[in-house]
């Protein structure tokens, strides 16, 4: 009974020391994530975030009301990227940068925020500070960051209920921002992805310069999967002052309208061929746009004339 009861204690002893060694792992693994903010001065009224890998660990309060805002689904570097990518180029590539060269500080797009990545223990810390202040995010007009929250606030309700998708490109050619409309539909045209990423696929070939400056508004079509229906968008392009911003209209109703238009136009010229008299129409700028054979007949205008589109008045 007595060595029972010895080996019972043992066993517990066993089970309670480990018990206790991983909790104090776990204490000291909990402490090295959080060690490199608590011992920053920034930490509390500055923009700092601390990544495991794709795992955010640790952020400050206004780093965390920056990632809030991201309107993308998915891990936590993602929605990050959604929101600073617009700012800094080549945003996702930072990380890597540091790791291989040390700190990295590199200047929005207006120049007015300044970026600080470095590695550390294994982990990214990213600040976000003012890129003419001290360095320590504190000097910012808070006045002036709730009257433009707001306004985004406006903004982004606007992007996120326009019907027709937009996006806007770098000069790198690159998504920095995509309004609902577009996630939605990329994220249908994704073929099992199952997680969101950023930048968004690309749905569209953008024109080139000298297309997009010509007469006609190129015209685009997707194939939705696991559906036979076809989606008609007009693209619309704006020159911006760094970027590129695009514009997709959905057009499948002026393309059924044209569609049924040409086939009544086929039938009606089969119509028209078989007549013995003669008939001309136009269209409002009274240039001719069908005429029948037996109108070259009657007229004696030759056939070349006629295909020329004359007006009335020629």
């Amino acid at each position: 009974m007595t060595d029972t009861l010895l080996a019972i204690a043992l066993i517990l002893a066993s089970f309670l020391t480990a018990l206790a060694a991983l909790v104090g792992f776990a204490m000291l693994w909990r402490g090295r994530e959080k060690r490199l903010l608590k011992q920053d001065p920034a930490r509390k009224d500055g923009v700092v975030f601390l990544f495991e890998g794709e795992k955010l660990v640790d952020s400050s309060e206004s780093a965390g009301r920056i990632l809030e805002s991201a309107r993308t689904s998915g891990d936590d570097w993602v929605r990050l990227a959604s929101v600073l990518g617009p700012q800094f180029q080549r945003f996702t590539s930072l990380p890597r940068q540091a790791l291989e060269e040390g700190p990295v500080r590199v200047k929005s797009v207006d120049e007015t925020s300044l970026l600080t990545v470095e590695v550390m223990n294994g982990m990214v810390r990213i600040e976000l500070s003012d890129a003419q202040g001290d360095g320590n995010g504190t000097d910012v007009d808070h006045h002036a960051v709730a009257a433009m929250r707001e306004e985004l606030a406006i903004h982004r309700d606007i992007a996120e209920h326009t019907p027709f998708l937009s996006w806007r490109e770098n000069k790198l050619g690159e998504i920095i921002w995509a309004n609902r409309a577009y996630l939605d539909l990329a994220e249908i045209l994704s073929e099992g992805a199952t997680i969101a990423a950023w930048p968004p696929a690309r749905l569209f070939d953008a024109p080139e310069d000298g297309a997009a400056a010509g007469a006609e508004t190129p015209r685009v079509k997707l194939r939705l999967p696991e559906e036979d229906v076809e989606k008609w968008f007009e693209l619309h392009r704006a020159k911006l002052e760094n970027d590129t911003l695009f514009t997709a209209v959905p057009i499948e109703n002026l393309i059924r309208a044209e569609t049924s238009l040409s086939e009544f136009i086929t039938t009606l010229t089969g119509t028209f061929a078989h007549l013995p008299i003669g008939l001309a129409i136009f269209n409002k700028e009274r240039k001719l746009t069908l005429f029948n054979p037996a109108l070259t007949d009657l007229t004696m205008f030759p056939a070349e004339f006629l295909c020329a589109q004359p007006t009335l008045f020629s």
